[in-house]
């Protein structure tokens, strides 16, 4: 059976929104990886703040940088959630560290 680090292809967790260019975090950055500079920037989240009328403000920009960011810790919570669903981790009832990981990946999603 392949393992959950078998399956991910991703760069690994943690990312950040940062402010790597400009002022605003909505850069998004991995791990630095030693030898290959740093930040270790993946994408940015682009707005256009010279246009009169904007697809993305500058807010919507930095929400969506914090959410992708967190893509990597929600990814794992929930294949560990879907884990246990499926009986292939032991016990019976979700863990106090599983509800508290679910709750800071929300939380980093949303900003807080």
């Amino acid at each position: 059976m392949e393992t959950t680090e078998d399956q991910v292809k991703h760069t690994p967790g943690p990312w950040t929104a940062e402010c790597v260019v400009g002022n605003d975090p909505h850069d998004i950055c991995g791990p630095d990886r030693p030898g290959k500079g740093s930040p270790n920037l993946l994408a940015s989240v682009a707005y256009d703040f010279d246009d009169p009328l904007p697809h993305l403000s500058l807010e919507e920009a930095n929400a969506n940088a914090r959410l992708i960011a967190a893509a990597p810790d929600m990814y794992q919570i929930c294949r560990e959630l879907l884990d246990w669903v499926h009986g292939k981790r032991p016990g019976r009832c979700v863990t106090d560290d599983m509800t508290q990981r679910l709750s800071v990946a929300l939380a980093k999603a949303e900003g807080r």
